[in-house]
């Protein structure tokens, strides 16, 4: 069956099937069977628009993942930060979203007693200068100055910890900084926890739900009345009509929109129309105390971030607590090989060591150990651009409605994920 993989946990309620099991189908079922909503990809946002689409009576719901389980790709594979959202300007939508779906989150992690904790985040200018970041140190104090305004601008709570302040703390034990912001709305989260509390909700609205399940071809149809969708799970296929799809499929969100664009008879249409996401890897490390040493781990209190690379295509190797109290830092940026190259063999620990020590001198490189990675899907190749979410009905140009894409969707997208569906809706 294409749910064993949750049947052992005893946290997940029953799942139900409308397709029994794809080689038990009948063609004369499969040619009937139809659904209202069609999501593609099981990560963080699939869910949470399976979730909301769910609660609209009258309306069927099927969510497919081409993965034994959830949320296994850049859902699961990243720091577990709730963010704040003063980072990105002000008109875009990773703003918007972040900014209303951090109290969306906190809200829903409170009422479902899920896993987190509002622990606060300091960003810093290191007092050293290092090489590798990208402006002065004169220019980082302007940038924490910039990032403060643009914080008032939107609403963010931010302020500058005074020297006084600074001194008091627990942290300016073991950091060397020349100044610092504070964000006492960012926090932390147990990514598994919250997703499987959406996936919960959509079951007991009705959602329909198969792992291990693909999507290998969309057919538009004639006069928008849909699409016909080709599903293929442990060898076998089937294929279903869907009135509108979501495209939320994440590191293979441009594959999806691509079984429609490459269609297009014109091959200027479909050159217009391609979607192509570029994968860049973020690595961690977590910290392993040396008794020889200063335990770090227990004088911060908070999240710590450097000043962001200026083009915001990375954050900074941050440091970050975990709900069930690990340290870790990360992520660098590389370009990925691929979409599925996880490994963390590569990983140099004395990469990490230079930013870090900026900003925690006493870090050692006996104190990293390689841990995790995740892949971002990023909307340009160039490493010195960042770009907006795409959430657009992309064809609609071309008269084909009912075709929702959610492609480029990297962080802030965990905070977002409660705001999207409501973006989403009103495009439906």
């Amino acid at each position: 069956m294409v749910f064993r993989s949750f049947l052992s946990n005893p946290k997940v309620l029953p799942l139900r099937s409308v397709i029994r099991c794809f080689s038990s189908v009948s063609k004369s079922e499969s040619e009937s069977l139809s659904v209202d909503h069609l999501i593609v990809g099981a990560g963080v946002i699939g869910l949470a628009v399976a979730r909301a689409l769910s609660q609209h009576q009258n309306r069927s719901v099927m969510l497919v993942e081409k993965n034994p389980s959830f949320g296994q790709e850049t859902s699961s594979r990243n720091s577990g930060v709730i963010h704040a959202g003063m980072y990105y300007p002000e008109n875009f939508l990773k703003s918007k979203l972040c900014i209303e779906g951090r109290n969306l989150l906190y809200d829903y992690l409170k009422v479902k007693d899920i896993p987190h904790k509002r622990i606060g985040k300091w960003i810093v200018a290191p007092a050293k200068q290092g090489s590798s970041l990208p402006t002065t140190l004169t220019n980082e104090n302007e940038y924490l100055n910039s990032l403060y305004l643009r914080a008032k601008r939107l609403g963010v709570p931010l302020e500058f910890v005074s020297n006084k302040e600074y001194q008091l703390s627990e942290m300016s034990k073991v950091l060397s900084v020349d100044s610092v912001l504070d964000s006492p709305t960012t926090g932390i989260l147990s990514q598994h926890d919250y997703m499987l509390s959406l996936l919960q909700d959509a079951q007991v609205n009705g959602l329909e739900y198969f792992s291990n399940t693909a999507v290998t071809d969309i057919l538009p149809l004639k006069n928008n009345t849909g699409f016909q969708v080709t599903l293929s799970s442990n060898n076998n296929t089937l294929d279903i009509h869907a009135q509108t799809i979501l495209n939320c499929a994440g590191l293979h969100s441009d594959k999806v929109s691509n079984m429609i664009s490459d269609k297009f008879e014109s091959e200027e249409l479909v050159s217009q129309y391609k979607k192509k996401l570029h994968f860049f890897k973020g690595s961690y490390c977590s910290y392993l105390p040396d008794p020889s040493t200063i335990n770090v781990a227990k004088h911060i209190t908070k999240l710590v971030y450097p000043i962001p690379h200026k083009h915001l295509n990375s954050l900074g190797i941050h440091l970050t607590k975990t709900v069930d109290n690990r340290t870790i830092f990360g992520p660098d940026l590389s370009r990925a090989n691929s979409n599925t190259d996880y490994s963390v063999a590569d990983l140099r620990p004395a990469t990490f060591l230079n930013d870090i020590n900026l900003y925690l001198p006493t870090i050692k490189i006996e104190n990293l150990v390689p841990d995790y990675s995740g892949i971002r899907p990023k909307l340009s190749s160039d490493e010195k651009q960042y770009s907006d979410f795409i959430i657009e009905k992309t064809f609609s140009a071309v008269g084909i409605s009912g075709f929702i894409n959610l492609i480029g969707i990297e962080s802030p997208g965990l905070t977002s994920s409660l705001a999207i569906p409501k973006y989403v809706d009103n495009l439906i």
